[in-house]
């Protein structure tokens, strides 16, 4: 984890200033855990996993705009009367797997929050 965060923090990267912090939040996070030890209170561990959700939070919204989509999920102008049976298949397959996916993470959330 800090490796990769360190590759995100270099000077320069897209993100640089969000990478960095939330690379000092992971470290305020580990910090908590190695003073406590092996007994850790309940306010401890929560205040970490409180921080992990909220920095997990934050990088899902934010990363939508640093990283841009290459490729777009408008199938609007595709014409799928020439498109093979296989693709077709293919293609009602991965739409079912992401509905699925979307209702999934919508009950995931109602949980959590």
């Amino acid at each position: 984890m800090k490796k990769s965060l360190g590759k995100l923090t270099d000077s320069g990267s897209k993100g640089e200033e969000l990478y960095t912090t939330v690379a000092t939040m992971f470290e305020k996070s580990l910090e908590i855990l190695d003073s406590c030890s092996t007994n850790c209170a309940r306010k401890d561990l929560l205040a970490v996993v409180d921080s992990a959700d909220f920095t997990n939070t934050i990088i899902a919204d934010v990363e939508k705009t640093l990283i841009p989509k290459q490729h777009i999920q408008d199938m609007s102008k595709i014409d799928m009367e020439n498109m093979p049976d296989n693709t077709k298949t293919i293609l009602a397959s991965v739409s079912t797997a992401m509905k699925q996916q979307k209702i999934i993470k919508k009950m995931v959330y109602k949980i959590q929050y």
